[in-house]
């Protein structure tokens, strides 16, 4: 494991942003008022269909249908989704197309010899998901595909998949490989449904979703406990700091405040960050002779000495 004393107040944001995501379910219905949702109907509950070929188990299927119901409950509906899975025999996944094509035309939202001719599309067809599960099963070359393929302009999530090898139970592949690739195909379905073009695409742009971090990030750094432990374990890193200068002669300066310091030596920074890589730890600059420290606000004394530690070894080497 690395240790880093170059992770700067970001981190706190993101530690903001996972709580928010992954604990307050309503979070996104109640928040974006901007958003698509009545497109896609969405309601607190699970919408997901799971469609799959002849040939795909019925276990393989159920398994799709557990790990949307965990991302449902989880997260958040995104509303209306079809799921389409495919398998490996290419007359089942041609029924499969038909299948789907004939849902289409009865809701009016293709002609048959458009949705047709969309099956055998190389870029997200239904005969290419099928091509990708039987090469990997004869090659034994472990890979799927997943991905969410539009359906918004018939208000639905519109998913598709070639075999899930690890449900499957073929070429060693865990389980637990196909979920995430699932779980990340329906967290685009919940963007789509919660978020406009623009809601979340610049580094400082407004937003609903930002701004709700910002705001829990603004509430962590004014709590005075957080403050008085960055003013205490600022002044001692500081102190730790100027010790390594004074017993190795190879610092400059030291200089800094809170818990972000510079420290000036002789030789080019670049060559102590490379020997402290190979023992551990990961270091950056700020210019040619200058090393850069920036570690999260959270951090204690004991994983501050134990980069220390590392650091006046290799500023003596």
């Amino acid at each position: 494991m690395k240790l880093n004393l170059s992770i700067a107040i970001s981190l706190l944001t993101i530690t903001g942003a996972a709580v928010t995501l992954t604990r307050c379910n309503g979070f996104f219905a109640q928040t974006f008022s901007r958003s698509p949702a009545e497109l896609y109907g969405v309601k607190q509950e699970n919408q997901t269909e799971v469609l799959a070929a002849a040939d795909v188990p019925s276990a393989v299927a159920q398994a799709v249908k557990d790990t949307l119901a965990a991302a449902t409950k989880t997260w958040v509906s995104s509303g209306r989704l079809e799921f389409w899975v495919l398998g490996t025999d290419r007359a089942a996944a041609v029924d499969l197309a038909a299948a789907f094509c004939e849902r289409r035309v009865a809701r009016g939202d293709m002609s048959e010899r458009d949705c047709l001719e969309d099956s055998e599309n190389k870029d997200h067809g239904f005969l290419m998901y099928q091509a990708i599960g039987a090469e990997a099963l004869a090659s034994g070359n472990p890979r799927m595909d997943a991905a969410h393929n539009g359906g918004a302009e018939w208000g639905i999530h519109r998913m598709a998949s070639s075999l899930p090898l690890g449900f499957a139970g073929f070429l060693g592949i865990a389980g637990e490989g196909d979920q995430i690739t699932i779980l990340h195909e329906y967290w685009h379905s919940v963007q789509m449904s919660f978020m406009q073009p623009g809601d979340h695409g610049t580094t400082f742009g407004g937003g609903p979703l930002l701004a709700h971090v910002a705001h829990h990030v603004v509430q962590r750094l004014s709590d005075p406990a957080l403050l008085q432990h960055v003013r205490e374990t600022g002044a001692w890193f500081g102190e730790q700091l100027q010790g390594i200068a004074d017993r190795t002669g190879q610092v400059r300066a030291i200089r800094g405040t809170g818990l972000m310091w510079g420290m000036d030596v002789h030789e080019p920074a670049a060559a102590i960050i490379g020997r402290a890589f190979e023992k551990g730890l990961l270091l950056v600059s700020a210019g040619e002779h200058t090393l850069r420290f920036l570690p999260p606000l959270v951090i204690t004394k004991d994983e501050l000495a134990a980069g220390l530690s590392i650091l006046e070894s290799v500023i003596q080497a």
